[in-house]
């Protein structure tokens, strides 16, 4: 049977090659004079691994974060307040551009196609996500549970080519304007970080809850002028 040989003075990442190189069993030579040896056999090669792990001599790579990106500046907000470290947002638009209108470069579509979560403000806003690629399992509708509330609004009156005269309208789609409604986007978000990291869902919650009260007191403020 053909073992491995190293020697004892050898260095560390030598002694852990040649192990990784002969997992079942390595003989080490201690001392060179002597020519003692001696051998030992490893149940798994996890296991030794693991033993340089916890004295930091081996090491793992770190665990990526959840790629979340937002289709406006409110729910990017709402995401840095109620996200953990696991999560890392993200919000591409351009400052001096609406984002309502923003239209993604060839990169900035394809963050959004590659990202873990996305968050939709939903009322029309961002149309362009209407006829992009995107995954669809990723995307978070936040507006979802409050669309029949919508507020429709009228558009100016023009004329067509063949004289049919009408107009087009659309949605308020400023929906976090209304700060009860802001706190159910909110609440669409944290459900979905919280079931994407589930081990974190408390700390999701308690980050929620804090941002709950702060919109509370700012629709509470906003009524009273």
């Amino acid at each position: 049977e053909n073992h491995g040989n190293c020697s004892a003075d050898s260095s560390i990442r030598s002694l852990i090659s040649c192990a990784i190189r002969h997992p079942l069993e390595t003989k080490v030579l201690l001392d060179r004079r002597s020519g003692e040896v001696v051998s030992f056999r490893m149940k798994t090669l996890s296991l030794f691994c693991l033993i340089f792990v916890t004295l930091g001599l081996c090491n793992l790579p770190a665990q990526e974060k959840l790629t979340v990106q937002a289709a406006n500046y409110p729910l990017a907000y709402f995401a840095e307040r109620i996200g953990t470290d696991s999560f890392e947002i993200e919000f591409l638009v351009d400052p001096d551009v609406d984002p309502a209108f923003w239209k993604p470069s060839d990169e900035a579509l394809l963050a959004f196609q590659q990202a873990d979560i996305i968050l939709r403000n939903g009322g029309r806003y961002s149309k362009w996500m209407h006829h992009a690629s995107l995954p669809v399992a990723a995307i978070v509708d936040t507006s979802r549970e409050f669309r029949d509330n919508f507020i429709e609004t009228e558009g100016e009156m023009h004329t067509h080519g063949d004289g049919t005269v009408h107009s087009h309208g659309g949605i308020a789609f400023t929906t976090w304007l209304d700060f009860s409604q802001a706190a159910v986007q909110a609440e669409a978000i944290a459900r979905r970080f919280a079931a994407t990291v589930p081990s974190e869902a408390d700390e999701i919650k308690a980050n929620l809850a804090g941002l709950e009260e702060d919109l509370a007191e700012l629709d509470a403020a906003m009524k009273k002028l």
